[in-house]
Order: C-alpha cells, then sequence, then structure tokens
C-alpha cells in the first residue's frame, strides 16, 4: 500500500500533465466472509465507508482515505 499511496500522491501532478485521466487502485485487505457481512475488510473512502470484498477491490483513487475503518461493526482490531 505505500507504493499506491505514492501514485496518489502524484495523480494530481499527472493529471496536470496528461490530463484528467482517473486512475483506479485495486486493494487487497483481511476478508473473513468475502459477502461483506461481516465488515472486516472496510476502508473509508469520501463516499463513505466501503467494503473491498463487495463494493471494491477496484475503487476510484481519488475517493480513497487510505485509511482503513478499524470502528466498523464485525472489524476485528487485533488484526
Amino acid at each position: 500500500t505505500p507504493m499506491m499511496q505514492a501514485m496518489a500522491q502524484l495523480s494530481p501532478q499527472l493529471a496536470k500533465k496528461h490530463g484528467n485521466v482517473p486512475i483506479h487502485t485495486s486493494l487487497e485487505a483481511r476478508m473473513g466472509c468475502a459477502m461483506g457481512v461481516c465488515y472486516s475488510c472496510v476502508v473509508k473512502t469520501t463516499e463513505g465507508v466501503k467494503r473491498v470484498c463487495h463494493d471494491g477491490p477496484v475503487f476510484d483513487q481519488n475517493h480513497l482515505t487510505w485509511e482503513w475503518d478499524h470502528e466498523a461493526p464485525g472489524h476485528d482490531q487485533q488484526s
């Protein structure tokens, strides 16, 4: 994820140089159920909390906050 975060920081510069090209990021997360029920794979976005297994794994990079939501229902805080 550090490399993806670095790309997110570069994307405004790339947009200025090459135009507003959408950038998508594929995330990996520990998935307890892979159906979106357990909320163990949630990530914060500008559109609210999203589940990597259900709403992703590909997200518009401009919507990612790069924070995992450790307070979502059912999230295993010890992982």
